[in-house]
């Protein structure tokens, strides 16, 4: 386990074998969060850094699982009402600020 002592954690610029860039993100412990598409360039691996670090700051989170039923009701699928089709089979999907992750929601 690598320790990251007063840091949230960081981000790794690593070569793939096919002489592209990879960010990988690690957090304080030392675990892999993420890994980003392949970059052709390591500017645009370090312009990918900074899109992250916005990202992560000030966007929201989308949440695109199933609802999850109350604790002993049957399972059923998420139907979807609209105009020009009686039900449809669909998921929901509510935007969930970043930052503590509560505040208003919104529907997308």
């Amino acid at each position: 386990m690598n320790r990251i002592s007063g840091m949230a954690g960081y981000f790794e610029l690593v070569s793939t074998p096919e002489v592209f860039y990879r960010l990988r993100m690690i957090d304080r412990e030392g675990n892999l969060m993420a890994v980003s598409v392949t970059y052709q360039t390591r500017e645009a691996a370090v312009a990918g850094i900074r899109q992250a670090r916005e990202i992560a700051g000030t966007g929201h989170v989308h949440d695109c699982t199933q609802p999850q039923p109350p604790s002993g009701a049957p399972e059923r699928a998420n139907v979807v009402e609209t105009p020009d089709a009686p039900a449809s089979i669909g998921t929901s999907r509510t935007a969930i600020p970043a930052a503590g992750m509560t505040g208003p929601t919104a529907a997308h």
